[in-house]
């Protein structure tokens, strides 16, 4: 329990427990009780499902900043851990700028290390930027 005595955490270990809607019943020290019916939910194995959009304008001005949103999500129920990204198809005197910083993915034994590959890699007729 939290200092303040209005919050807690708490950790389950649901492997091998039964699908569906489960109560949390929490006792204070004192024995008094509180009941959080359907608490939480043990759910299927979904494993991750990762769709990719750019949302932005479909044409723009040359000279003139245009701004994209890169989204990502994952309806599944388990993380997509270091998982790297590529965005292909930008011409190669367009300059690109981040509204966040790009980590390297965290390296594993016999991994190579990311942070020493280039972030931009140019063709014939594009760049492709990595993150």
């Amino acid at each position: 329990m939290a200092s303040d005595g209005l919050s807690i955490s708490a950790t389950f270990d649901v492997a091998g427990k039964a699908l569906g809607s489960w109560d949390v019943v929490i006792t204070n020290p004192d024995l008094q009780a509180a009941t959080l019916t359907s608490g939480f939910t043990i759910t299927e194995f979904a494993p991750p499902q990762l769709r990719v959009d750019i949302v932005g304008p479909s044409a723009f001005r040359t000279g003139y900043p245009a701004s994209y949103d890169l989204v990502i999500q994952n309806p599944g129920n388990v993380d997509a851990l270091s998982v790297p990204l590529w965005i292909a198809g930008i011409p190669n005197n367009a300059t690109v700028t981040l509204g966040f910083t790009p980590s390297a993915p965290p390296q594993d034994a016999g991994e190579p290390d990311w942070t020493q590959v280039q972030d931009t890699l140019t063709t014939a007729a594009d760049a492709i930027w990595r993150w």
